[in-house]
């Protein structure tokens, strides 16, 4: 017979009392309450824990810029797959006492080591992309999404695009969706930041294309953007200014302001006969030039409308709906 020392034994020690000798003969007491396991659970681990900062019965000392920090093998390798295959695969890690970890920083490292024992984990805004990119490489998908929740809180104009950055990275697609929304919702803020005129030409290219930017019959912003960015390198960037415009400038909804401006510039060669055509548009409004026009250039996601129809004709007074 087993007894647990729980709150909810002491009715469970009373209905065994009550039985006869005959029917406890067999009788096994199992307290199996979420309170007392949790309670063993979180005595086992602050056991562990202890014996972990004071070094006692540790088998390995994980190695990261000059870093030691021990730990129990049979702890790591049940917290984090990374760990698992390298201490049960026959590497020769099983046998070092010593394990160097490469590309991960060593406070986060740290961190996760005690998150581990301890179930407590210190996110903030300096540590929080490294302890991404280490949960990355622990697998560790909870402490991902933590860290994901946190950066998806603390979302700026001055952040955003290189969160978006850092979630396609690790493929956290939560994050990743917040980002694109927030700059596409706060774009005339974001394109003036320090990341957006460090992004590269790709990541550039992927931001301004997007259909939901927020510049819906504003192109223009999208050419100051472009500007902005090539300000930031001009020696090296000027001469893309054509490129990147022809595969993100929706020409046919700028201003005809900038499009003269366009037409002007003598650098602009792979766009010319595309303006040219929007600015002939734009100054006879032909409607089989508009047709063409509408097939190669779709407006981006407009905000919610309401659609009236409504008329008549000779047949029926009204049409109206």
């Amino acid at each position: 017979m087993c007894l647990c020392d729980c709150p909810e034994s002491s009715r469970n020690i009373a209905e065994w009392s009550s039985l006869s000798g005959e029917q406890t003969q067999n009788v096994i007491f199992l307290c199996s309450s979420r309170n007392m396991t949790n309670f063993h659970l979180n005595n086992i681990m602050s056991g562990l824990n202890e014996l972990r900062e004071h070094e006692v019965l540790c088998d390995v000392v994980l190695q990261v810029e000059k870093v030691g920090i021990p730990a129990h093998r049979a702890v790591l390798a049940s917290f984090s797959p990374y760990f698992r295959m390298m201490f049960t695969s026959g590497l020769q890690e099983c046998q070092q006492r010593e394990v160097q970890i490469r590309g991960v920083d060593g406070e986060a490292l740290q961190e996760l080591v005690s998150y581990a024992y301890t179930a407590s984990l210190n996110i903030n805004d300096d540590n929080v992309e490294n302890l991404l990119s280490a949960a990355n490489l622990l697998e560790l998908p909870a402490v991902r999404q933590f860290c994901s929740d946190y950066l998806v809180k603390h979302l700026h104009p001055s952040n955003c695009v290189g969160f978006a950055v850092i979630a396609a990275s690790y493929r956290c697609d939560d994050l990743l969706k917040s980002s694109k929304k927030f700059i596409c919702d706060h774009f005339d803020a974001v394109f003036v930041e320090e990341e957006f005129r460090s992004l590269s030409q790709e990541n550039l290219v992927k931001f301004l294309s997007d259909d939901d930017l927020g510049v819906v019959n504003r192109e223009d912003t999208v050419v100051d953007a472009v500007q902005v960015w090539i300000s930031e390198d001009p020696v090296d960037r000027k001469y893309l200014l054509d490129e990147i415009l022809l595969e993100c400038c929706r020409f046919k909804f700028a201003s005809m302001h900038l499009l003269q401006e366009l037409q002007a510039n003598v650098d602009l060669i792979k766009c010319a006969n595309l303006i040219k055509k929007v600015v002939a548009f734009k100054e006879t409004e032909d409607i089989k030039q508009g047709l063409e026009l509408s097939e190669i250039f779709h407006p981006r996601q407009a905000a919610d409308a309401l659609c009236v129809v409504g008329g008549q004709n000779s047949r029926f007074p009204s049409l109206d709906l």
